[in-house]
Order: C-alpha cells, then structure tokens, then sequence
C-alpha cells in the first residue's frame, strides 16, 4: 500500500471543510423557518393564554364579583337589621281629642302606641294647643302597648283647640330577658285584672243633685299588691270614646276585690259602655306593695 501524501491529507480536509459549510449553508433557511414557526407557535399559545384568562375573568370572575357584590349588600341589610332590632321604633298617636267640663275646664286625652315588643318607654309630655299648652306629666309605655294617655282638668280662659300631643324626655329600655324570658307570659301575669258590673247611668242623687256615675267591680288577679294602682276609665259611645276619666286605688292586694264609684259631675256624655284600663307600670319597682316583681333594665343598655 501506497502511503498517502501530504498534498491528499489536505486536499481531503479542504474537501470535508467544504461539505460542512454547504450543509451549514443550505440548512439554514430551514433552520430560520423551525425558529419562527417555534417564535410564532410561543407566541400563539401566549395570545391564547391571554384571551383564555380574559375569557374565564368574563365569564367566572364576573359571577365572582357579583357574588361579593351580593355579599356584602347581604352584610349591609344583615348589620342594618341588627341595628334595627337593637334600637326602637317610634311611638305612635291618634288626632288628641279635647271634651269641654265647663268652667274653662278641659279633659285632653289620646291613644298612643308601642309597636315595639321588646322595649318600653319613659317620658313626659303635654298637649300643645292654640290657646297655650297643658301641664307637663309624666308618662310610659310598655311592651306592644296600646294605652290612653290623659290631661285632665285642664283650665283655660278661652276654648281651646287644635290639640298636639308633645313627648319629651323620651326613654327606651330594652326587656331584660334574662330575668324576663317570656314577655307575654309575664305581662298576662301582671295585667291580670278582672272587671264586671260595670254600669253607667245618669240618675245618682249627689247632695241633692242628680250626676253621672259609672260603677264596677274590680279584682286583682295578680300575686301582686300595688301601693297606689291607676286605673283610666273610658266612655264609648257606638264604639267612640266620649268621656275619659282616672281612679286610684290605694293599698290594692293581690285577690281582693274592690267596688269603685267614679263620678261624672259636669259635662257628662251619653255612653253605652265602660272601660277600665290599668295605669301601672310594671317594670317601676316603687309601685309594689310586695317583693321586687319586675326587671327594670336590660345590662346590654349599659353598653350603649
């Protein structure tokens, strides 16, 4: 064998040097064109993946959005029926009427109203007339009450009219249902009052005068005893309230039965009946003959 020259070594170098710059030469256009289809592939998949989260942010994060949006109008009317619940709503009233005594003497009277079931009321007030105003008393109201509140006697130099009712000073306490957990067990407890005979008529000799008189049996059927237990006596007449007036029954024990007389010395209207309605606070302990029988004030007031 012939050995090879050194002119063939490198005649066969310059030649593979030759056919590796062809091949790297003519590999490149399709070398550019796998890069940018690569390129291009990215950036497809990238503009893919944006509409994509653009459509699930549409479609999802908008159901999202409007579920926190419902959420907290749900937190706002849930906080504002909280608020409501633990705050009390306004009183209510009737037009005030006034009934003429004679003499300058006048009886103001209206019907007033506790929508509240779980809260009563402490306050003063008076009625505002054209002619001047009434004297300041002092009033309450208790839970879901629906009561007469009364000026009697009144005196005025002329006719008055145009009554307005005025509260002042008006507050609420909430029922402490800690010591209270039934509230209309408790209030049939203490309201338990029994009326009967009651009668009205205009032919009762009185120092040689013949007056107006309504009469009736009342009993206390509470376990309470009362220092001074208020009544109001209304007349009606077809169903309307025509004369208003107030007993006061001193030392009233719990079972005892008491005969009352109230007179109707001037201005006395014709009635068909007579109703009594107590006038005794309950949750004022100071009206008690007997043992504490009431809670006054709920502790979460003292956190207001």
């Amino acid at each position: 064998m012939e050995e090879q020259t050194p002119i063939n070594q490198e005649y066969i170098s310059a030649e593979s040097d030759y056919k590796r710059e062809v091949l790297v030469t003519s590999a490149q256009p399709l070398l550019k064109k796998v890069f940018f289809a690569i390129w291009g592939l990215v950036d497809v998949m990238l503009i893919l993946a944006f509409v994509l989260s653009v459509v699930v942010y549409l479609v999802y994060g908008s159901f999202q959005e409007k579920r926190q949006v419902a959420a907290i109008a749900n937190n706002i009317v849930t906080q504002n029926n909280i608020s409501s619940s633990r705050s009390a709503s306004a009183i209510e009233f009737d037009t005030p009427k006034i009934f003429t005594l004679g003499e300058g003497r006048y009886d103001f009277y209206t019907k007033v109203t506790n929508p509240n079931t779980d809260w009563y009321a402490e306050f003063e007030y008076y009625f505002e007339t054209n002619n001047g105003n009434t004297e300041v008393k002092k009033g309450f109201l208790l839970p879901g009450d629906v009561r007469l509140i009364s000026s009697f006697n009144q005196t005025f130099t002329t006719r008055p009219s145009n009554p307005v009712f005025v509260v002042q000073g008006l507050s609420w306490k909430r029922v402490d249902h800690h010591n209270i957990p039934d509230i209309d067990s408790w209030m049939q407890d203490h309201e338990a009052f029994l009326v009967t005979n009651a009668v009205y008529g205009f032919d009762v000799a009185v120092d040689g005068t013949n007056i107006a008189r309504s009469s009736f049996d009342i009993t206390n059927n509470t376990p309470f005893a009362y220092w001074e237990a208020v009544f109001s006596v209304a007349l009606t007449r077809g169903g309307t309230i025509v004369g208003v007036n107030q007993v006061v029954l001193q030392g009233l024990e719990s079972g005892e039965t008491r005969h009352v007389d109230v007179n109707w010395f001037s201005g006395a209207p014709t009635a068909d009946e007579v109703s009594v309605e107590s006038q005794i606070n309950y949750f004022d302990d100071t009206v008690y003959m007997n043992v504490n029988s009431s809670a006054v004030e709920d502790v979460r007031d003292r956190l207001k």
